[in-house]
């Protein structure tokens, strides 16, 4: 559609795109003010290994990167679940508390960025702050061997989670506006057709009135 046709589109179509965006909007605010608020609460692991020496600097970085990303299925894991549950006194299942984390590890760092959705914010940062705290003792139980030497590897909190003070959903602001980018675009469709029918059924009526 030509930037003319567009425009021409526009003057006689309004009230259809004005209607259309003003219900979208309304739709998509509604939706929002209904979506329950969650905070979200986030800690960040540091991983190493007591690999010395200079010839073995490069391995020994590689094999803590790999951790790293091998540790990030563990957080979401049903044990450490279990284990926040039994060090807060929750009343949720380990299944529930799963569904709050998501961890992530990227290739080529040794950290572990941890996050909790919750409604509640001081419920998001202590499972946030004790999961990490259990991950820590778990690793140290994983990476011990049998005769109690020294652990393969070591994880530390290198930030705890802080109190968050907003919702992270839903966003309001981004809502809105793809309720009128959204009722924008259905709008302008909404037009088009009503403005191809309106040609055909003209056309149709030429034919009848010419046959």
């Amino acid at each position: 559609m030509k930037s003319q046709d567009l425009a021409r589109l526009l003057r006689s179509r309004w009230l259809i795109i004005g209607v259309t965006i003003v219900v979208t909007s309304a739709v998509v605010v509604a939706t929002t003010l209904l979506t329950t608020p969650l905070y979200q609460a986030s800690t960040r692991l540091f991983v190493s290994t007591p690999i010395g020496g200079s010839a073995s600097t490069v391995e020994g970085t590689l094999l803590t990167q790999n951790r790293s990303l091998s540790y990030a299925k563990l957080i979401t894991g049903e044990s450490l679940a279990q284990r926040t549950v039994d060090k807060l006194h929750l009343d949720l299942s380990a299944d529930a508390i799963r569904q709050k984390v998501r961890a992530s590890a990227s290739l080529d760092t040794v950290l572990i960025d941890v996050s909790v959705l919750d409604p509640s914010p001081t419920q998001a940062r202590d499972i946030a702050n004790a999961l990490s705290d259990e991950f820590v003792v778990m690793v140290r139980e994983l990476e011990t061997p049998a005769d109690g030497a020294r652990p393969n590897a070591r994880v530390t909190v290198q930030q705890y989670a802080s109190l968050p003070t907003s919702p992270v959903i839903p966003r309001t602001t981004r809502s809105i506006v793809f309720g009128i980018a959204l009722g924008l675009l259905l709008g302008i469709g909404l037009a088009v057709l009503r403005d191809r029918l309106g040609a055909t059924v003209k056309t149709r009526q030429l034919r009848r009135s010419s046959g």
